[in-house]
């Protein structure tokens, strides 16, 4: 087992704004913490993505997968957490 460390952080404001994504919103709170970070992209392993009832409400599961992807960040691990 090896330390793991959250060195960065991002926020999006909260919205009832239909016309944005999550995942895009998502992206805007990743590339805050990349740039809080002070790291490169190809410095990250691993995408934890916590959500509540996107499965239910989207349709859409692997939000971890997904938010990874439209991040720049394609091919590391990426997990949602469901918090419903």
């Amino acid at each position: 087992m090896r330390d793991v460390y959250l060195i960065g952080i991002g926020q999006t404001k909260i919205t009832k704004n239909a016309g944005i994504r999550g995942r895009y919103l998502a992206k805007q709170a990743i590339d805050q913490a990349i740039e809080h970070a002070g790291i490169d992209r190809k410095q990250i392993g691993m995408l934890a993505m916590g959500n509540m009832m996107s499965g239910m409400l989207t349709k859409q599961q692997q939000l971890g997968a997904l938010t990874a992807d439209v991040a720049g960040l394609r091919g590391i691990e990426a997990v949602t957490v469901e918090a419903a």
